[in-house]
C-alpha cells in the first residue's frame, strides 16, 4: 500500500513538471513574438518606388506614337481584301477619362470616305443586314497605357482568364480575349511592348468581327511604337488630379 502511495506521488510530481515545462516554453515562445513585433512596430516604413515609362493620366499624343497610319492602312486593306483610306483620331481627354481612366492614349483609326445619309443607309440594310463597317466609323481601336508597372507572370496569367488565349505570332505575347458580337466571334489584343514598357490594348470597332482586323492593327501598333515615341513624355511629375478624381469615382461605383 505504501509503496503504491509512493509510486503515485512520483507519477503527479512528473506530471507536474511537465506541464511546467510546457507552460515555461509558452510563455517564452509568447515574449519572443511580443519582442519581434514590437521591433516591427518600431522599424521605420520602407518605400519601395515602381518604375514605369508614363505615369498614367498623362496624356500622350497618338502623332508622337503613330506617326504614319499607312501600315494600320495596309493591315485593314489586307483584312478587307481591298484598298481603304484610314484616318487617326484620338479622343480628347475627357473622352479619354471616361473610356478607361488611367491610360495615356486612346487612338482610334477610322474609315476614309463620305459617310452614308441616313436614307441611303435604309436602301443598304434593304440589301443585307448586315452594313459593316461605314466611313467615319472605327476599324481599330489602340489603347496605350505606359503607367502600368510590369507583370512578370503577365503570360501565365492571361492563359488562366476565361475566353482568354494567347501566342507570339506578333513576336511578343499576345493575351486575346474572345467574346461574341452579333453571333460572330470578336477579338481583342492586349500586348506589351518590350522597349517601351507599355501595355497596348488593341479591339476592333462595334461593327467589326472576326481576327484579321484587331490582329492587323496590333501588329501595325506593336511595330510603330518606339521608345522614340514616349521619351518627351517622361518625368512629367504626379498624376493629374482630376484622373484620381475619375479612378477613385470609378473604383466607388464598383463596389457593391
Amino acid at each position: 500500500m505504501r509503496t503504491a502511495i509512493i509510486m503515485t506521488g512520483l507519477l503527479v510530481a512528473a506530471a507536474c513538471g511537465d506541464n511546467t515545462q510546457e507552460e515555461a516554453k509558452k510563455l517564452a515562445q509568447e515574449q519572443a513574438d511580443k519582442l519581434a513585433a514590437e521591433k516591427r512596430a518600431s522599424a521605420p516604413a520602407v518605400a519601395y518606388k515602381v518604375e514605369v515609362p508614363v505615369l498614367g493620366g498623362h496624356r500622350i499624343d497618338c502623332l508622337d506614337l503613330f506617326p504614319d497610319v499607312k501600315p494600320f492602312s495596309d493591315a485593314i486593306s489586307a483584312a478587307e481584301k481591298r484598298a481603304e483610306a484610314v484616318e487617326m483620331k484620338q479622343l480628347d481627354r475627357k473622352e479619354q477619362i471616361k473610356r478607361q481612366p488611367g491610360v495615356n492614349a486612346v487612338c482610334e483609326f477610322r474609315r476614309g470616305g463620305v459617310r452614308p445619309t441616313a436614307e441611303e443607309q435604309k436602301k443598304m440594310s434593304e440589301k443585307t443586314q448586315r452594313l459593316g463597317v461605314l466611313p467615319g466609323d472605327i476599324y481599330c481601336e489602340v489603347r496605350v497605357d505606359c503607367g502600368k508597372p510590369f507583370d512578370e507572370n503577365y503570360e501565365s496569367n492571361c492563359r488562366k482568364l476565361s475566353q482568354h488565349e494567347g501566342h507570339r505570332d506578333l513576336g511578343v505575347f499576345s493575351c486575346i480575349l474572345k467574346t461574341i458580337r452579333a453571333e460572330r466571334d470578336a477579338y481583342r489584343y492586349k500586348l506589351y511592348e518590350p522597349d517601351t514598357k507599355c501595355y497596348l490594348d488593341v479591339l476592333g470597332g462595334p461593327s467589326v468581327t472576326d481576327d484579321p482586323i484587331p490582329r492587323g492593327c496590333a501588329k501595325a501598333a506593336i511595330d510603330a511604337i518606339k521608345v522614340e515615341s514616349i521619351a518627351k513624355y517622361k518625368n512629367l511629375g504626379p498624376t493629374p488630379a482630376d484622373l484620381v478624381e475619375a479612378q477613385k469615382q470609378s473604383e466607388e461605383a464598383a463596389t457593391p
